[in-house]
């Protein structure tokens, strides 16, 4: 959790029109003591984060998922935070791998028949893992034609993809300008997020609030904005 390499996009590319790995997430069980569950039955320990959050065996739990890029949180006694880690990206597009291999990584369960039939385009009878050789034939060929109707000449898609700054929704995307005059950043104030101008050497030291910070932020200008309309002002102690 202190590292987040990959936790929220992925950090491993693919090659040669292969795919990139997938993020990796953090699982969250709050809301209950796991051990007491693990000590009046065993049965309920399982490592596999994926029967947990899908079985949920803790009645009463809160059973979420985020990105390990989580900054802040408070851990009561037996409550679960599991990781996943590890991934490679591809190498090659996915539609010209070998069919039968695809098909044999579904069979025991290494891909999922919609991963097989959407990103490999591979038809298969699911029910007796028999590949469908004319069937697969049409869903490459669809997706090649696919391909083709969304490609873009390279200036073309220059043109509308690159812009002088970010999206002003996007509240850190590190500085950019050219570094021999000024660069421009987002940075944070009591305000909410500005972007200043400067020169390298005068530019301040980024520093992200945490999530739950803006959030907090936010209702309390909600608050205030309700407050006003209706003329019931609050004392609240801070």
């Amino acid at each position: 959790m202190t590292v987040t390499s990959g936790s929220k996009f992925s950090s491993v590319y693919g090659m040669f029109g292969g795919y990139g790995c997938g993020t990796y997430p953090l699982a969250m069980v709050k809301g209950v003591n796991a051990y007491e569950h693990f000590r009046r039955d065993p049965k309920t320990f399982d490592l596999s984060m994926e029967k947990v959050m899908n079985e949920r065996p803790f009645e009463g739990a809160k059973y979420s998922t985020y990105h390990m890029g989580l900054q802040f949180d408070v851990a009561k006694d037996g409550e679960l935070y599991m990781i996943s880690q590890g991934a490679g990206g591809g190498y090659g597009d996915p539609i010209e791998r070998d069919p039968e291999s695809v098909v044999r990584d579904a069979e025991l369960g290494r891909i999922s028949p919609k991963v097989a039939r959407e990103i490999f385009c591979v038809a298969y009878d699911e029910q007796h893992s028999r590949l469908d050789v004319e069937g697969t034939e049409r869903l490459r060929a669809a997706q090649r034609e696919r391909r083709l109707g969304q490609g873009k000449p390279y200036a073309e898609f220059i043109e509308a993809f690159v812009t002088e700054e970010p999206p002003a929704d996007l509240l850190y995307y590190g500085s950019w300008g050219d570094e021999t005059d000024e660069l421009t950043a987002t940075v944070f104030t009591v305000n909410g997020p500005e972007r200043v101008r400067r020169t390298i050497d005068e530019m301040p030291i980024i520093m992200m609030p945490d999530r739950r910070e803006l959030k907090i932020a936010k209702l309390e200008q909600r608050i205030l904005e309700l407050e006003t309309k209706h003329d019931d002002r609050q004392a609240v102690k801070s």
